[in-house]
């Protein structure tokens, strides 16, 4: 592919369409649009403004002039001296650079490279976008050659920037409603410059409120530069512990262009690095659903664009708390212990279900959470808050405890690992795990301070909540966790409820085949399925269960006894999840979803029924399939085929993963290359909601989501016969690769 492509014409004019179809959907996308504006108001580079997306229009009809112009693209920049390999893996390093250099070998040698002049970029004013989602305000910065020097040092502010402990900017800004999320944007890189930004979620649509956040971010950055190197040094291990976390993949793409961290600490460089952010070099851009009447094109895109004034503000900037290490939590007496041990990080991988506590053997990617143990304790009831077109009303409750908690032991070595996640087949709503992950953000950040590690979020469609810590502080923790969802803050109750909102209008400007994935938990809940959209009912409790990995059984008896005290936390009305059309086929046990304007609901039909023997597929009885069609006004069509596996056993799951792992590269081969159906062809074994099974999911520019279904259907009636003939040694390696996993 890089050496000798050979340009096929109908491949370019299948990658045309292609092409063209993602930047239509991108000229909606409101992050697209959001960056574009960003590098809009910085001078210097002509890269900041070229289109680098690409369009039919831009590629011309002249396919042979399009096609030398590849060629002649490909000869100039496709050497050796315009290239860099990143390896990643388990080998030595002198193992690697052999593999680099078997593989680079038929690269054309280097030619002369003219290196690019030095950049000088310079912000050009302030503006506001019109763009779907929360108010923010996007504070950008030009980093000159400072940049260039000090490579690893934009790792150590993003870990300063969005420190949720107590005492810092963001619990600051939490605390006076001002703010509800911040993140660092690394925009763009060029010749020894660079474009980074501190986007911040604001509270409310409040140019006001937005200089205050200003206003104490700069206060923060003075209070940056008095940084000791035994507080930098304890930052950068933050970062370092970050970086592990993340995949293989983002690893690699992280560290092809700078360290998490930088490899020696040194102050007067931090400071050096601090000076490129000062107000004479900043851009506000404020977004925000607000119209805008100058429509601005740049990048290939038009952008809304309207100007901004900044409101003066006289706050004093706030004092804030930077950490060395250890951070108390609340006030629990006697919390840490003399010496504290650093816990390696809880691993994200490729399939989110790795984080969670899992039986060891060959399906341990997608486990079933333990629900049966030699512990149990009196357990309290939690009721879910499922979605609806406007906010649950909340009330904190008194600890009830209807049914015990089982608190199930996986023995292993290393740090321990406590899960706790509602009982298989429960749904947790979605306002509702916002508002845990509100009231648990600073006790989170300020665990990682102290080498522990704090997590709620969303895997596989169950919200989970999972601690890690040295054993001897696990109990107390829990114990503080629990104290603190006792009774909740009203501000936490009104971030979470914010939170969800935001997450919906982002949902609603997704792009279709997303928003169907995002939906699928929900649609797979028998809770959330039970409304029919018309009224309100009574939901029934939804039990916790709990499941410690590592540890012993000391520590297992203790947080046996520290469950007793896990709260019942908030109880609504449940509202109904959509009031979306759905229907019933009683026959097959699939779920499928499509989306197009105005469509009406698609059935899902009998293609589980033919696969082979080695993969029978009854229909459970009582397990009836099921179709749900989101509608919006333009764009692409898509649709999701999930078809649970049939049964709970080993051998089943096996079955399906094998199916999923042959259908795979067949159904992308077909469909999107042969077919050019659109953009988005995936076939991959699918956990989610307590549910497996294989996925399919395509999304087209050009074929409804009918069509979709057929295609689907007719390639799965293709692969009965395929499979039938598949040779035994295929099938076997296959199911070798399959093991290996």
């Amino acid at each position: 592919m890089l050496v000798a492509p050979l340009f096929d014409p109908g491949a370019l004019e299948q990658e045309v369409s292609v092409i063209d179809a993602e930047y239509r959907l991108l000229m909606t996308d409101a992050q697209t649009l959001c960056d574009a504006a960003q590098l809009y108001l910085f001078d210097g580079a002509p890269a900041l403004r070229r289109f680098q997306v690409g369009s039919r229009a831009a590629f011309g009809p002249d396919l042979p002039s399009l096609r030398q112009a590849l060629r002649d693209f490909h000869q100039r920049y496709y050497h050796a001296g315009h290239m860099t390999l990143a390896l990643q893996g388990p080998q030595p390093p002198a193992e690697l650079r052999t593999l680099a250099e078997r593989c680079c070998a038929c690269l054309p040698p280097s030619r002369a490279v003219i290196p690019a002049a030095g950049l000088r970029l310079t912000a050009r004013g302030d503006a506001g976008l019109h763009a779907a989602g929360p108010p923010r305000l996007r504070l950008s910065f030009a980093l000159n050659d400072p940049y260039r020097h000090d490579d690893g040092w934009p790792g150590v502010f993003r870990v300063l920037l969005t420190d949720e402990a107590d005492g810092g900017l963001m619990a600051w800004l939490r605390e006076h409603a001002s703010c509800d999320g911040v993140r660092f944007i690394d925009s763009w890189r060029g010749a020894g410059a660079a474009i980074v930004a501190a986007e911040f979620t604001l509270a409310a649509a409040d140019p006001a409120l937005g200089a205050r956040v200003e206003s104490a971010f700069f206060g923060w950055l003075d209070q940056l530069c008095a940084l000791s190197v035994r507080q930098l040094r304890h930052y950068a291990r933050l970062a370092w512990r970050r970086f592990d976390g993340q995949t293989p993949l983002d690893q690699l793409r992280q560290l092809a262009f700078a360290p998490p961290a930088p490899p020696r600490i040194d102050v007067r460089a931090w400071r050096r690095w601090l000076l490129a952010f000062r107000r004479e070099g900043l851009s506000r851009l404020w977004i925000s659903e607000q119209e805008a009447e100058t429509p601005i094109r740049t990048r290939g895109f038009d952008l809304r664009l309207a100007p901004f004034a900044p409101v003066a503000v006289a706050d004093p900037p706030p004092t804030l708390r930077f950490h060395a290490g250890r951070f108390p939590l609340l006030s629990t007496p006697g919390f840490y212990p003399e010496e504290l041990s650093a816990p390696p990080p809880l691993k994200r991988g490729p399939d989110s279900c790795r984080t969670m506590p899992v039986k060891p053997g060959p399906d341990s990617r997608c486990p079933t959470p333990l629900s049966s143990g030699e512990n149990s304790v009196r357990r309290s009831t939690f009721r879910p808050v499922a979605d609806a077109g406007c906010p649950p009303r909340f009330h904190s409750l008194p600890s009830r405890f209807s049914r015990p908690v089982t608190l199930s032991h996986i023995a292993a070595s290393g740090t321990a690992v406590l899960t706790l996640s509602p009982a298989p087949g429960g749904f947790l709503g979605e306002v509702t795990g916002h508002v845990l992950q509100a009231a648990l953000r600073a006790p989170a950040a300020n665990l990682a301070h102290g080498g522990g590690e704090l997590r709620i979020e969303k895997q596989q469609g169950v919200w989970l909540l999972q601690l890690s810590a040295d054993n001897a502080m696990l109990p107390s923790v829990l114990e503080m966790i629990s104290a603190r969802l006792q009774t909740l803050p009203t501000a936490a109750i009104s971030q979470g409820q914010r939170a969800w909102r935001h997450e919906w209008r982002r949902e609603r400007g997704d792009i279709p085949v997303r928003r169907l994935l995002s939906r699928l938990p929900r649609w797979l809940s028998e809770k959330s399925r039970a409304y029919d959209g018309a009224a309100l009912q009574p939901q029934t409790e939804n039990h916790w269960q709990a499941v410690l990995y590592g540890g012993g059984a000391g520590l297992r008896q203790r947080l046996a006894r520290s469950l007793q005290h896990f709260p019942s936390i908030l109880a609504s009305p449940v509202l109904p999840v959509t009031a979306t059309a759905s229907a019933s086929v009683d026959k097959y046990p699939l779920t499928a979803v499509s989306s197009r304007a105005a469509e009406s609901p698609m059935a899902a039909t009998s293609a589980c029924s033919r696969f082979p023997a080695a993969a029978p597929v009854p229909a459970p009885a009582g397990t009836p399939a099921a179709r749900h069609t989101l509608r919006q006004r333009e764009g692409d069509n898509a649709l999701i085929l999930f078809c649970p596996e049939p049964g709970g056993d080993m051998d089943a799951r096996l079955a399906w993963r094998l199916l999923a792992l042959i259908y795979q590269p067949l159904f992308f081969q077909q469909l999107r290359v042969e077919q050019n159906i659109g953009y988005v062809v995936h076939c991959v074994f699918h956990h989610t909601a307590w549910r497996s099974g294989v996925l399919f999911a395509l999304q087209s520019p050009h074929l409804g989501g009918d069509a979709l279904h057929q295609r689907t259907l007719a390639f799965l009636q293709q692969m009965e016969q395929r499979l039938a003939d598949m040779p035994s040694a295929l099938l076997a390696e296959r199911r070798a690769t399959l093991w290996g996993c």
